[in-house]
């Protein structure tokens, strides 16, 4: 559903760039060779768990839920006539939840025993992206980038927290830096924009537990995870 409605936005808000390039009452102009905008949104993430284990059993699955988080940046474009960098820095606000069974890696073991991660931390955001100006006709333009984007955590800000379990006293450390791969596209009419982006996370966020829980939790546990990013900002660029 969320895929469906971002698809839709953009066709809609496609329409009226492409009515302005095919009138032809414009002559294509080159973007200024630098240019900023200031742009915040939302973002939802997702988590995807790549290697479950407990007590050195390897697990079979998951569940999540995904959860809205918030940011804002300020980025800074070099143009050419057709292509472009990007890079800047922002603040960003990334939440999740996944649930193990930690009986999933045998199906005779007796009934589930769900636990539950819940994430959230700030972190400060670098990208480094190019890019390509697909429609340039004032008051229209339209863009594509890709490229990487770095995350890194406050750890003072971090928090993992067990769902399900009382008296726990465990704690997971959160990897110093964390990277993505990110698709994007940038709608602008004047000086307003506005940014639809996915990121797919490659990097390991998990750093590692420390400390020991109560039943139903294991002695040993890992959960290596990424995050995958999907958002939506409103800018000015100036």
């Amino acid at each position: 559903m969320k895929r469906l409605t971002a698809q839709i936005l953009i066709l809609f808000l496609y329409i009226p760039a492409l009515s302005a390039e095919e009138s032809g009452t414009q002559p294509l102009q080159s973007m200024p060779s630098f240019t900023w905008d200031f742009r915040f949104g939302f973002s939802a993430t997702g988590t995807y768990v790549y290697n479950l284990q407990a007590d050195g059993k390897r697990l079979d699955g998951y569940t999540q839920d995904t959860q809205v988080g918030h940011f804002f940046g300020l980025d800074g474009y070099y143009n050419r006539r057709y292509l472009f960098l990007k890079t800047g820095v922002g603040l960003s606000r990334n939440k999740s939840t996944f649930y193990v069974d930690l009986n999933s890696w045998n199906p005779d073991a007796g009934p589930a025993r769900e636990i539950g991660v819940s994430l959230s931390s700030y972190n400060l955001v670098i990208p480094l992206q190019a890019g390509v100006h697909i429609i340039n006709r004032p008051p229209y333009s339209m863009s594509v980038y890709t490229g990487p984007r770095f995350m890194i955590p406050f750890t003072s800000s971090y928090k993992s927290t067990f769902i399900g379990l009382e008296n726990q006293d465990i704690t997971e450390s959160l990897s110093d830096f964390i990277w993505g791969w990110t698709i994007g596209l940038t709608i602008r009419t004047g000086r307003t924009m506005i940014d639809f982006e996915y990121e797919s996370g490659i990097s390991n966020i998990s750093g590692g537990f420390e400390g020991q829980c109560p039943e139903p939790a294991p002695e040993q546990l890992i959960l290596d995870r990424r995050l995958n990013i999907l958002s939506f900002s409103y800018g000015i660029t100036f």
